[in-house]
């Protein structure tokens, strides 16, 4: 009886420490993935507007670089990098929404946010005075 007390309290020592280290850990984190996410104004990314043409560029820069990174002339560090693209509906193109949206691309790691259509202008000023300023990411506004 001892001995599988022993060993469960060891089983659960275990699991307890390593927990807080799972749970802590993001799992976008990874340098091998470039991340291109798109905030639409509000409009679907299939509106065969601006928001569409965002995400079709995303797409060729993907396909593109995809067939680059297998080329034989890349340099080795480069080889195993791929690139992910994400979009972002707010739904409304309040202040509130939309910074929220640039911080759930800041939150999954996003090196380039594609901000599509002209409503994200007051958004975007008061995000890289605020939510944006220590961040490591690049606005593009389409």
């Amino acid at each position: 009886m001892r001995k599988i007390f022993a060993t469960f309290s060891a089983l659960s020592l275990a699991i307890v420490t390593l927990l807080p280290t799972i749970a802590c850990s993001n799992p976008f984190d990874d340098p091998n993935i470039y991340r291109i996410t798109i905030v639409t104004d509000a409009h679907t990314i299939n509106d065969r507007s601006f928001n569409a043409a965002s995400y079709n560029a995303a797409h060729l820069f993907q396909k593109q670089f995809n067939q680059w990174v297998k080329s034989p002339y890349v340099s080795s560090e480069y080889k195993n990098k791929r690139v992910e693209i994400s979009w972002d509906n707010p739904g409304l193109t309040t202040l509130d929404s939309l910074l929220t949206s640039y911080n759930k691309a800041v939150f999954i790691h996003s090196n380039v946010v594609i901000a599509s259509g002209f409503l994200h202008h007051d958004a975007l000023v008061k995000a890289q005075n605020e939510t944006l300023k220590n961040q490591i990411v690049t606005i593009v506004l389409d």
